[in-house]
């Protein structure tokens, strides 16, 4: 978004003839790509939440062997380190947690909050939540997807 906005700003300014100082700005997309593209933190996230046995810390091990020769990816370093990983962005170097990625990303609350509403005396809170609408058998979105 602010390599296209500010690209195209810049180019305009130049074929209107307005006098300007050029703008350096971090292109994000690489780090985007790192966290929401095919094989980036959600999709591993995703797929370690298949798995029966998954766990935080088998989800970084992932991360680390799968994205460890990303440019903007950190693998822990360092004693006590054993449940972090890190992303350098804008903001530079900024260390991340898993412990509890797995629950989180595993977040049932619509499901539930669903099957309650179809519980409800009043017939518009029903309609609202139809219950043909989620005896899908296809896998809900993980929290991580819903965003």
């Amino acid at each position: 978004f602010i390599d296209l906005t500010l690209k195209s700003e810049q180019e305009e300014y130049v074929r209107e003839g307005i006098q300007w100082e050029d703008v350096e700005y971090f292109n994000n997309k690489p780090c985007v790509d790192l966290i929401e593209g095919r094989g980036g933190i959600l999709a591993l996230l995703d797929e370690e939440c298949l798995f029966p046995k998954g766990t935080d810390q088998s989800f970084l091990a992932k991360l680390n062997s799968q994205l460890r020769n990303h440019e903007y990816f950190a693998p822990p370093s360092g004693k006590g380190s054993t449940n972090n990983f890190g992303m350098k962005h804008y903001a530079g170097l900024v260390g991340y947690n898993v412990d509890g990625f797995l629950d989180k990303n595993k977040d049932t609350l619509f499901v539930d909050l669903s099957n309650l509403m179809q519980t409800a005396q009043n017939s518009f809170v029903k309609q609202l939540f139809p219950a043909e609408a989620f005896t899908t058998k296809k896998r809900p979105p993980t929290a991580g997807l819903q965003f």
